[in-house]
């Protein structure tokens, strides 16, 4: 199996177990996972991690975000999962748009990819819990 392969059942793994509680009480609507290969410089990454909630706080961002390391999860081990929950599709959308737009944000996604870094997946999760 392909480390490729494999991603969905960890992004399903990181949903169930890896958000914090807070998260499921206020049962977010759409939760975006970004999964990240570090090559081992997670410190880079979170080094990163207070400026990018300023400039959510600065634009106005309604999410919760959490970073999660897999360290029990085959190939797929070491792999970074960016996990952001917003409460509905459209201050997704708003955060995307704001985002796309904001030059500060831009140059931190253009020096981590500079940094060898890569993302692997980026995908959109819906809470359809009863």
């Amino acid at each position: 199996m392909t480390r490729f392969a494999l991603l969905p059942c960890f992004a399903a793994v990181v949903l169930m177990v890896g958000v914090p509680m807070t998260a499921f009480a206020e049962a977010p609507a759409i939760t975006q996972v970004v999964s990240i290969e570090t090559n081992g410089d997670d410190d880079l990454l979170l080094k990163h991690a207070a400026n990018n909630a300023r400039i959510f706080e600065r634009l106005g961002i309604n999410a919760e975000r959490s970073y999660l390391r897999a360290t029990l999860a085959g190939p797929n081990t070491g792999t970074v999962a960016v996990v952001i929950a917003y409460p509905s599709l459209a201050e997704l959308a708003s955060a995307q748009e704001k985002l796309r737009g904001d030059d500060e944000w831009q140059k931190y996604i253009d020096k981590i990819t500079k940094s060898g870094m890569t993302v692997l997946s980026n995908s959109i999760w819906q809470d359809i819990t009863p």
